[in-house]
């Protein structure tokens, strides 16, 4: 599996990938730049934003963004934004913020969302975290969405029966590939095996796989 890290320890994980934002954040943050950084919901990351808070991030050069998020209130205990802001956002002040601003009808949340996007660079994200569902879906593109072909928007609203929360919103992949670079963290063996199947099937995450500059990271246990 080229392109993957993989580590026995939770704790060799977590400072790993702590390290590898935090690197390119100083990296870029000391030419005076902005620093545009994409995170997605999950246990797997809780930890990981955690630590991040802990570091000496010039944060009022980085802004941040939110890849996918369920149409649920914000405070609601399964919203991707509750739990990145618990973790993350109560203890730093980013530049800016970027949510799913899910107390507006779907068509109107994507609109706001996708305002504060520039679709005509190139580059856009600086680095998207991203996960693997077991059915292979990233972000919320879940196989077989039509979301999977979207060519010009970069937000779309997506739905799954998989899960109890049904509506979902999510960057789509030109948004992902806009991105200088993406990781994508798993953790367990089960994902393990995820991961493998995308070199089998052709799945969502499979075309995330495929993108230049797409490390993963994975939690072996």
């Amino acid at each position: 599996m080229n392109n993957t890290q993989i580590f026995q320890t939770e704790r060799e994980f977590i400072e790993a990938v702590v390290g590898e934002i935090h690197s390119r954040i100083l990296n870029k943050t000391r030419k005076g730049e902005i620093f545009r950084l994409a995170l997605s919901g999950g246990s797997t990351p809780g930890p990981i934003y955690r630590k991040l808070a802990e570091q000496d991030v010039p944060w009022g050069q980085v802004e941040i963004y939110l890849v996918d998020e369920r149409y649920v209130p914000l405070d609601h205990e399964h919203s991707n934004y509750r739990m990145i802001r618990e973790a993350m956002l109560d203890h730093v002040k980013p530049r800016k913020v970027v949510y799913f601003d899910t107390s507006l009808s779907i068509e109107e949340c994507l609109k706001k969302y996708e305002s504060q996007l520039d679709s005509s660079q190139d580059q856009f994200f600086d680095l998207i975290l991203l996960g693997i569902g077991i059915d292979g879906h990233t972000a919320s593109l879940f196989p077989n969405s039509p979301a999977l072909e979207e060519k010009k928007r970069w937000v779309s609203h997506t739905t799954t029966d998989q899960f109890n929360i049904r509506d979902r919103f999510t960057l789509t992949f030109p948004a992902l590939e806009s991105s200088h670079e993406r990781f994508v963290l798993l953790k367990g063996r089960g994902k393990k095996e995820s991961l493998q199947k995308l070199h089998l099937e052709k799945l969502p995450a499979s075309v995330v796989r495929g993108m230049k500059n797409t490390e993963i990271f994975l939690l072996d246990q």
